[in-house]
């Protein structure tokens, strides 16, 4: 818990270390409708999702309200941060979400002034974040924009398109199981985020950051300090060259990765979007101390197909 103290501020945060399974069959309507089974533990869950509900409100400070700025000092760096103020501890430590959705854990002593406005605390809008993200990734991307993602791509289009719709089906598939059996799911705050890379290469020099050497040997994560999962284009795992994977419509693109030897890395990338879900439809509450079984169970469950 965090009462008395944060945890001091992770490089990485994410759910990417699974290990790999063996490819299912696909279902009768394509390798990725998603139709998960029931489980036993739903009772347990719910009940799990009350208790973190009642700590984190127990928690929150009442000059929780409005927007607070800090001022920090990390290694030789200082840095200002701008946000609600979601958790603070005993001993000064605070938890604060900034408007791009990045949670920042900040220990008493990196804080070198803090300040405190009435301002109401308001997420970025999709063209706001999308114009960040922009501006913090590397030359060349774009966004796709659906309903509830912003997908960041500089691989081709047609991907980008494919990502988006299956992200989109696992949202839907995910809220409707969840509100049929009782639970209270909520919209996102912010626009969910996918970060797409072209090819392994750059996609784990930039994971570097966050995933340290494990960035080349997973195939993405969800990033629990971002808030986004970063992947990049799995058609390069098939004997496509660039300018075919280039050309590719999202129905070839489905078809390409409905192929046994690549079908199981697209579960590996609805693993972490759902723990993306989970995150932000109420389910679960990023840097809560969550059970492995609870948060890891519910995500591999989506991974099935029909």
């Amino acid at each position: 818990g965090w009462g008395r103290a944060l945890p001091r501020a992770p490089s990485s945060s994410n759910y990417a270390d699974q290990p790999q399974r063996a490819p299912r069959p696909p279902g009768r309507n394509g390798p990725w409708h998603f139709c998960p089974k029931p489980r036993c533990y739903n009772g347990v869950m719910r009940a799990t999702v009350s208790v973190l509900t009642l700590f984190f409100v127990a928690l929150l400070s009442p000059s929780a309200c409005g927007i607070h700025h800090v001022t920090i000092q990390r290694a030789d760096q200082q840095m200002h941060v701008s946000g609600r103020l979601v958790v603070e501890a005993e001993d000064g430590g605070l938890l604060i979400l900034a408007r791009d959705g990045v949670l920042w854990a900040i220990q008493p002593d990196e804080i070198v002034r803090r300040e405190q406005d009435e301002a109401n605390f308001v997420a970025f809008s999709k063209d706001q974040l999308a114009e960040q993200l922009l501006a913090e990734l590397p030359a060349g991307f774009k966004v796709h924009t659906t309903a509830n993602y912003l997908v960041c791509y500089n691989t081709s289009q047609g991907y980008a398109q494919w990502c988006g719709a299956l992200f989109e089906r696992l949202f839907k598939a995910f809220n409707n199981y969840w509100k049929r059996r009782g639970f209270e799911l909520h919209a996102p705050e912010l626009p969910l985020v996918a970060v797409i890379f072209d090819d392994k290469t750059t996609y784990a020099r930039s994971a570097e950051a966050a995933m340290g050497g494990a960035a080349h040997s997973v195939m993405g994560f969800y990033n629990l300090r971002t808030n986004r999962v970063v992947t990049y284009d799995l058609t390069g795992l098939s004997k496509l060259s660039a300018r075919q994977r280039q050309r590719l419509s999202p129905v070839q693109i489905n078809r390409v990765l409905s192929d046994p030897a690549t079908e199981r890395t697209v579960a590996t990338i609805v693993n972490e979007a759902t723990h993306q879900i989970d995150f932000n439809c109420g389910m679960h509450q990023r840097y809560a101390e969550i059970p492995l079984w609870g948060s890891d169970g519910v995500a591999m469950h989506f991974e099935t197909h029909d």
